[in-house]
């Protein structure tokens, strides 16, 4: 796979799907791999349609200038409701390992996080924060075909809702009388 010429872009404001923005998603990678920075952000269709007609439009003409006619799926979609029917929101697709190779070196990646006024984040943002998304969009050709893929390079907060999940967070759980309790040996306390 051969990187092609990358363009920049900014999202309009979308809702942060699955985002691993702050720490890179390491769930399926190899060992070894570096992991990924990645989010979908929900869009409404007609908020985004221009940008999506301009990154067709760049991904096209890279296509042509190197004489490629496979084009691979683009890094999104329309949303799909319960019902299987579109909800007029698109689910762009962003990502960036965490690191990559130039020549010999390994090179490390991060994305900026700012807030509203563009003062640096160090929340970890949640699935339903509203956003916007500075990226690349850097086309690529393999066997598949010829695609762009979008690369955040850094991330505007507009409302945050913070990520919550790991040993912190208990959840709205009561106490059960009777159940199992972890002892000292298994390393618990038997208390939240």
């Amino acid at each position: 796979m051969r990187n092609k010429t990358q363009q920049r872009f900014t999202t309009p404001q979308g809702t942060a799907v699955w985002p691993h923005l702050n720490t890179p998603d390491r769930k399926f990678i190899g060992e070894g791999d570096p992991g990924v920075f990645k989010t979908d952000l929900r869009v409404p269709q007609e908020d985004c349609r221009e940008l999506l007609e301009q990154m067709e439009s760049v991904r096209d003409q890279w296509c042509e200038q190197e004489g490629y006619t496979n084009k691979a799926p683009l890094p999104w979609k329309d949303e799909l409701g319960p019902d299987g029917a579109p909800t007029g929101n698109v689910l762009i697709r962003f990502k960036q390992k965490e690191s990559i190779r130039v020549g010999s070196d390994i090179v490390p990646m991060r994305i900026r996080l700012v807030d509203a006024a563009k003062n640096p984040v160090d929340a970890t943002i949640g699935g339903g924060s509203t956003i916007r998304i500075a990226f690349n969009a850097r086309g690529w050709n393999a066997t598949s075909g010829y695609g762009i893929t979008l690369h955040p390079t850094a991330v505007q907060v507009i409302n945050l809702v913070e990520a919550s999940g790991g040993a912190n967070d208990l959840g709205d759980f009561d106490v059960e009388e009777g159940g199992f309790v972890a002892s000292d040996e298994e390393g618990g306390d038997g208390d939240f």
